[in-house]
């Protein structure tokens, strides 16, 4: 599933709006998040951008070199959150990709951390100047 939030008047939202494609949403988007997506959204977001996204293999790399680079589509930090599966506690990395223009999250597990950065924009208790400075 991906999700996508703009900037509003300082304020982080969720673009709901189902009368927008994907691509648009994605070309609108400061904060773009990537939980579990499928085939087509994985094509459609590689597609827009010009690079593929890191594989599950990639971002679980453990060596510290692997967790943190510069290129040209931005900066990658690739970190480990808490997750709670099946009864259990683990880690589970989420990549980041920052840009001049938004951030990008992929990430193969549901976090409490991003449901409740979800919930706090849906009610629009997250302030943002940029992708880079949130408050």
């Amino acid at each position: 599933m991906i999700r996508t939030f703009t900037l509003e008047r300082h304020t982080i939202k969720e673009d709901n709006r189902e009368t927008l494609s994907l691509p648009q949403r994605l070309s609108m988007a400061t904060w773009i998040d990537a939980h579990e997506p499928d085939e087509e959204e994985r094509e459609q977001l590689n597609a827009f951008l010009a690079d593929e996204l890191p594989a599950g293999e990639d971002v679980e790399e453990i060596e510290s070199s692997a967790r943190y680079f510069v290129d040209a589509d931005g900066i990658h930090v690739h970190s480990l959150f808490l997750s709670h599966s099946e009864g259990r506690h683990g880690n589970t990395t989420v990549a980041f990709i920052l840009q001049s223009d938004r951030l990008i999250t992929f990430r193969d597990c549901e976090l409490a951390d991003f449901r409740l950065l979800r919930m706090r924009a849906r009610y629009g208790q997250v302030e943002a100047d940029s992708p880079r400075r949130w408050h």
